[in-house]
């Protein structure tokens, strides 16, 4: 992995390694720049500035039907940097295991999918900078969820 400080003129490896064989996308935190989020078919990757460190099932994740992980899709809410999203996606085979939510800097994550349904594969996350309003592109169609916190008993309006 390489960054550039200066306008993509000259590149430097970032400390630390990650699987980026299986590396969709990533996001920045909009707060501190030194720390990324990537999401990967091995689960989430966190860079703190100065290594990588993978986040999977002991974190709070779950692995699709298949046993993989499958993340594609990862955004950072820009109102609160410490709330980072991930979606699962399994293209043509469905049955992956939705949307998830860190609210610690992605050092945990839990399930939000609620009721869009248990096998929900999600292709793209964008998070309004006005209101933190998350947005979710999926198989079943595009989705507006309200910021949280959200009842995993209750249902996404």
């Amino acid at each position: 992995m390489l960054r550039s400080e200066d306008q993509g003129e000259t590149w430097l490896p970032l400390p630390g390694r990650i699987d980026t064989w299986d590396f969709s996308e990533m996001d920045v935190d909009p707060a501190d720049q030194n720390r990324l989020y990537a999401a990967s078919n091995s689960g989430v990757w966190v860079f703190d500035g100065k290594g990588w460190t993978v986040r999977d099932e002991k974190h709070g994740l779950k692995r699709n039907l298949f046993g993989d992980f499958c993340f594609r899709s990862i955004a950072v809410d820009p109102t609160r940097p410490e709330v980072i999203y991930a979606g699962q996606n399994e293209c043509w085979r469905g049955v992956a295991a939705g949307i998830f939510r860190s609210t610690d800097s992605g050092q945990t994550w839990e399930n939000i999918s609620l009721n869009l349904g248990p096998e929900l594969t999600v292709w793209a996350i964008t998070v309004s900078p006005h209101d933190g309003t998350v947005w979710l592109a999926t198989d079943y169609g595009n989705w507006k969820l309200p910021p949280g916190p959200y009842k995993m008993t209750g249902g996404v309006q």
